[in-house]
């Protein structure tokens, strides 16, 4: 009886560390993938339909509004908002303090007439600004704070 409870404590492990590595190996594959979505904005007359990585450890948002930003490259936002070579400011953008992985950044901001995730013939109207930073950041694609879609991918 000794050596029985012994092996099934033995086999007990054998399968907890079994499963704890299975585990493991999914996490990191969750982690691992990255998530995209089509996204159409409005600005006025302009419009642009963009592919933009959902990102969990973007943080950024409105201090004033507590919305999330969407950051754009700044040849995409310069296109939608008309904004001139210069970084001149227009009527409705601002000036928003924001900190990333390489230090702080000011970032102009705006909100858009309109942000709406396409998934097929579907669109759902989201709530935020849009974004570029002032400096050339290298931002090449669309970044979309996941609190902007996380309420309607999760259903």
């Amino acid at each position: 009886t000794g050596e029985r409870a012994l092996c099934f404590v033995s086999v007990g492990t054998v399968l907890a560390r079994t499963l704890l590595l299975l585990l493991r190996r999914l996490t990191r594959l969750e982690h691992g993938k990255r998530r995209f979505v089509r996204v159409r904005i409005r600005c006025g007359d302009c419009e642009s339909a963009v592919t933009a990585l959902v990102d969990s450890g973007n943080l950024l948002c409105d201090p004033l509004s507590g919305d999330p930003v969407l950051i754009l490259p700044r040849n995409t936002f310069r296109r939608l908002t008309h904004l001139p070579q210069g970084s001149t400011l227009l009527p409705g953008m601002r000036l928003l303090r924001a900190r990333t992985a390489s230090g702080i950044t000011l970032m102009i901001v705006l909100r858009p007439d309109g942000i709406f995730l396409l998934s097929g013939w579907k669109e759902t109207a989201l709530r935020g600004l849009i974004g570029c930073a002032l400096s050339d950041g290298g931002v090449h694609q669309p970044v979309m704070p996941e609190s902007m879609v996380s309420a309607i991918l999760c259903k």
